[in-house]
């Protein structure tokens, strides 16, 4: 305030106030405001389109906006998969209800190109002979397996998938005992098999006889975990034998190796060859036998296999007789492109020593690739 201002006060007399540019303050107002709200909005346009924006600092009571970019989303693929991109085993751990039969299915892709599986499987089972057993099927739930609808699984390359079969007991014996189950995925004509090795939790899927209950076989939806082929009902599953948890599949060898080897930590594993190459299955026991493979157009025993004693055990301690110390080796050569199971099994797993669970079963997946 100016002195003559002061004076004027002083006399009663009003002061002369400066002039207010009340419309040009409501215009400032209505700039800024429209300058924070185009702010605004870009930020949010661009975390719509997945831009990142960090640390934008603001004059005003906001003092930072950070927007996140989205994560990424799970690979989906467009194409279903197809048996020959396939390779099946058992999966063992179920903890069955009194008189059920409950075997557990991992199928894995073996291929480079990743697929999806949606639906249920089409499944045969066969005897020694290969000799159709005629089981009735359906696509339906029951007192072990789930009830719940097929969903999509994404089966990235080396990826796994799951589905389970039932069925009651033979309750006035068996007609006929599977040995080898072919499966077709939903969609496909062609099948891909296994042999059901000694050991497996497969072997009780036994033909009761027309018209027995026990010939009548539920399957589970192809679902993307072993816990979900099981009803809610049902006993969970046991946790996996290291030697049934499915393995990575190993890497095609170079072409110049002649003989790939596997011992004992390649079970429930995969190996891929080459037409011409050999397999060595160097197994730690004697008491182990050999099968010829699940398929001889694509690998074929090669000679009979080999058994070498010693008289220590792999710690270095004296091994007593029947303690079973010492190796159990076979030679398999690749014939054609397919894929093949090796399998071997023993009672005895040391002196008076009777084998349990999964000790007594060995399963190798083999791809010959041409």
């Amino acid at each position: 305030m100016s002195d003559d201002d002061r004076l004027r006060v002083i006399l009663g007399e009003e002061p002369e106030w400066p002039p207010v540019d009340f419309a040009g303050f409501i215009q400032r107002a209505r700039r800024a405001r429209t300058a924070r709200i185009a702010f605004f909005a870009t930020v949010v346009l661009l975390a719509a389109a997945g831009v990142g924006v960090a640390a934008v600092r603001l004059r005003g009571p906001v003092k930072s906006v950070t927007v996140q970019p989205p994560h990424p989303a799970a690979t989906v693929y467009s194409n279903a998969c197809v048996s020959t991109q396939l390779m099946l085993a058992p999966h063992e751990g179920v903890s069955e209800a009194t008189g059920q039969h409950t075997a557990v299915f991992v199928v894995t892709n073996s291929s480079d190109a990743g697929c999806y599986l949606d639906g249920y499987p089409k499944v045969r089972l066969l005897d020694g002979a290969r000799r159709v057993l005629p089981f009735s099927y359906r696509d339906h739930g029951d007192q072990m397996l789930t009830s719940a609808r097929p969903r999509r699984v994404q089966l990235p390359p080396g990826g796994h998938a799951f589905f389970a079969v039932n069925k009651y007991r033979c309750d006035l014996g068996d007609k006929g005992t599977a040995a080898t189950i072919e499966v077709t995925p939903p969609g496909d004509s062609t099948s891909v098999s296994v042999t059901l090795a000694r050991g497996s939790g497969a072997e009780t899927l036994s033909y009761c006889g027309a018209g027995d209950s026990g010939s009548l076989i539920d399957l589970s939806p192809i679902v993307a975990t072993p816990d979900a082929v099981l009803s809610v009902s049902g006993q969970t599953p046991a946790s996996p034998t290291p030697s049934h948890v499915p393995k990575e599949t190993r890497p095609s060898p170079s072409s110049s190796l002649t003989t790939v080897v596997a011992t004992d930590s390649d079970n429930g594993g995969t190996i891929v060859l080459r037409p011409g190459q050999k397999l060595k299955v160097v197994l730690s026991s004697t008491y182990w036998q050999f099968q010829d493979s699940s398929d001889r157009a694509v690998l074929r025993l090669d000679g009979q296999p080999q058994y070498a004693p010693r008289s220590t055990d792999p710690s270095g301690a004296s091994c007593v007789p029947g303690q079973g110390c010492g190796t159990a080796t076979a030679i398999f050569r690749a014939i054609s492109a397919g894929q093949a199971t090796v399998t071997a099994t023993r009672n005895a797993c040391g002196e008076a020593l009777r084998c349990t669970g999964s000790q007594g079963s060995y399963m190798l997946n083999v791809i010959v690739r041409s």
